[in-house]
């Protein structure tokens, strides 16, 4: 018999949304036809927490020295800060009616997968909810506060150096397995493409050193400027 796993984020933006879907792909290759993957954006279930995420979003992208701060209460493992934000996320999840909406959608999971520190941090609620295992696939570099929890029953790790981070968190080495991180098809064809091509396509001189900036939250909280001007005050 066929079992259903869900496999939930909670974002407008791409950086869980991808990884979720490439999750799907890559499960059923161990599983074949005796897995059901379904992927769900909680967001899309709760315009109470739509509503927050927005202001949450326009808050990451202009007040940075704010959220610098949450941040820094998460990295501690501020109980106070993550306990609010748990109590409040219950209780939109519970006003929008979460659970129903779930099980219309998505019927009876045997495992929920989360790949979001915010949807960590109701690990009880959807084990009450549906009764079944809870899991999370971590997919940040670094480890925090709304990341770990009492009752996520497994984590999976991209990488063996995240481990000694997570059981500084708390969480036994029992609980966890060095997976990796599937990719998604698209970066496999790109990787297959000689470099010369690629710099074609992208109009850049093959003696020119090129160097790749990568960041989050489309860029917004990086400082490129600076880390540019100091790569280019570097010796070549």
């Amino acid at each position: 018999m066929a079992k259903t796993i869900w496999i939930l984020y909670c974002s407008q933006k791409g950086g869980h949304r991808y990884p979720a879907e490439a999750l799907v792909p890559a499960l059923k290759t161990f599983e074949q036809d005796q897995l059901v993957a379904k992927v769900f954006n909680l967001l899309s279930f709760s315009p109470l927490s739509y509503l927050i995420s927005e202001i949450s979003r326009y808050g990451d992208l202009k007040l940075r020295s704010l959220w610098r701060a949450g941040y820094k209460n998460l990295q501690n493992r501020n109980t106070l800060f993550i306990g609010i934000w748990r109590l409040i996320s219950n209780l939109l999840f519970s006003l929008d009616k979460v659970k129903g909406k779930l099980s219309r959608r998505g019927g009876q999971p045997d495992l929920i997968l989360s790949l979001q520190p915010e949807i960590n941090i109701l690990a009880s609620l959807f084990k009450t909810w549906f009764g079944c295992p809870f899991h999370t696939v971590i997919i940040d570099l670094a480890l925090h506060g709304l990341w770990v929890n009492k009752e996520i029953d497994h984590y999976y790790l991209f990488h063996g150096r995240l481990l000694n981070e997570a059981k500084i968190l708390g969480v036994s080495e029992e609980k966890v397995t060095i997976s990796g991180i599937p990719l998604r098809p698209d970066f496999a064809s790109i990787r297959k493409k000689p470099i010369s091509e690629v710099r074609r396509n992208l109009s850049i001189p093959e003696d020119l050193p090129t160097v790749l900036l990568v960041a989050g939250l489309l860029g917004e909280m990086v400082k490129f400027e600076e880390i540019i001007k100091e790569i280019s005050s570097l010796p070549i």
